[in-house]
């Protein structure tokens, strides 16, 4: 095991979170559990205790983090499908009445994606381009060329992530709200690319995705006091630590 945790309490079907000494007729309990190959735990534990050699480690899985990212974030949202766009994949987690159904890691991820679009430049400029034409700032030649190149290269991008959602969408079809965690840089771009394009066979009622794109300061405003921004894979992580309870 990773982690096995129980996420959610129910009683007589209306989830709880201060159970204790209270009376009901149903109680429902719904637990996440995380494995993970063995080797690469104990390389993951014996380095953090080369750094913190006195330090209790105690493991949560990102699946759990970025459920409670989305929880902090959108209280009273209840199913969403949640895409976070990591370096090398996505990982796709589908949340239903508030606990997780499903879990699925495709893929494409930001540095496929920085490939597709690139054309042998430098993956700062290309982050650099791609933020100035999400906030609609670049009209520069460069820009220009980079727009065209998206254009060319959105069907395929669309293809990969369709093929990957379809398959997600077999069993029960998707929830409408998106919550997209991305780069920064690349995340109004692919907030507007999954608005506009049509994954309507993936979804509940056949409607466009509602992407809801959260950025670190939806996640950890109070880590952004130093002055520098936080990635948003560490404000994930924040938010996860800053709501867990600790042994004394």
């Amino acid at each position: 095991f990773w982690e096995a945790n129980v996420m959610e309490v129910a009683l007589n079907g209306y989830a709880t979170s201060d159970p204790e000494g209270k009376r009901a007729r149903t109680v429902g309990i719904t637990a996440l559990i995380a494995v993970v190959d063995p080797d690469l735990r104990a390389a993951a534990t014996d380095a953090l205790r080369s750094v913190f050699p006195v330090a209790e480690i105690i493991a949560r899985s990102g699946v759990h983090a970025a459920l409670e990212a989305v929880r902090a974030a959108r209280p009273h949202a209840r199913d969403w499908l949640v895409l976070d766009v990591g370096d090398e994949g996505t990982a796709a987690i589908v949340i239903r009445q508030g606990v997780i159904e499903s879990q699925t890691y495709l893929p494409e991820g930001l540095r496929s994606i920085l490939g597709r679009i690139s054309g042998g430049q430098a993956s700062d400029t290309v982050l650099s381009t791609m933020r100035m034409i999400g906030h609609e700032e670049c009209s520069t030649p460069e820009c220009l060329s980079m727009q065209t190149t998206l254009a060319k290269v959105e069907p395929d991008l669309a293809h990969a992530f369709g093929e990957s959602l379809m398959k997600i969408a077999a069993p029960l079809r998707l929830p409408n709200t998106l919550v997209l965690f991305a780069h920064p840089d690349i995340a109004i771009w692919l907030g507007r690319f999954f608005t506009r394009i049509d994954f309507t066979q993936c979804t509940e009622t056949s409607q466009p995705f509602d992407v809801n794109t959260l950025r670190t300061v939806d996640l950890s405003p109070e880590v952004g006091a130093s002055g520098q921004t936080p990635s948003v894979e560490l404000s994930i992580a924040l938010t996860l630590i800053n709501k867990e309870t600790f042994p004394a």
